[in-house]
């Protein structure tokens, strides 16, 4: 969100179950809310983008049930983004949900394993470029990470994270093992 805020996304709309995510999401520039299990997620964004749908949508659950419906609320020629690891079966009518509107889909899985490494006669964006560019936003204080912890474990008790994150995901954004102590 706050990538898409800092290259001019408006309106930025941050969406989820989670009173906790949608919080931060908040706190991180998201100029609308929507609490998907109060309303329809897909006329909402219809709604609130006057019918167009969004530009660019980013899938964060890792829900393969919800691919679908992040097309759906995308805009013709839109781009969806696959930010999370999905596993499983996605039920999808190809054409009318991908197909017919256009769509482009990425997936970033693998820690960005799509990203070259070096540059590319018309692409300076590679892996190097990406990673001093993010620690530049947040030298620069324009992108903000600790509002993204949610949660600090000694890595002693990783295995309590992990159960924490698998018994109830919604009340967590980031976890932070400590290999200091």
């Amino acid at each position: 969100l706050q990538f898409y805020r800092l290259n001019g996304a408006s309106p930025a709309i941050g969406a989820d179950l989670s009173p906790l995510r949608l919080e931060i999401a908040k706190k991180l520039g998201a100029e609308t809310l929507i609490d998907s299990s109060k309303v329809d997620l897909i006329e909402e964004t219809k709604r609130l983008t006057e019918g167009r749908g969004a530009d660019v949508s980013v899938e964060l659950t890792g829900a393969p049930k919800m691919f679908s419906s992040v097309c759906m609320l995308t805009k013709n020629a839109g781009k969806v983004i696959l930010l999370s690891s999905p596993h499983g079966i996605a039920e999808v009518d190809v054409y009318s949900t991908i197909h017919a509107k256009c769509l482009t889909v990425i997936g970033l899985g693998a820690a960005g394993a799509n990203i070259p490494v070096t540059e590319e006669p018309f692409d300076r964006f590679t892996t190097v470029y990406a990673k001093k560019h993010i620690l530049n936003l947040i030298g620069a204080k324009k992108l903000k990470v600790a509002e993204l912890i949610t949660h600090r474990y000694n890595w002693k008790q990783a295995g309590e994270a992990y159960a924490m994150l698998a018994k109830d995901r919604g009340n967590a954004m980031g976890v932070v093992l400590d290999w200091t102590k």
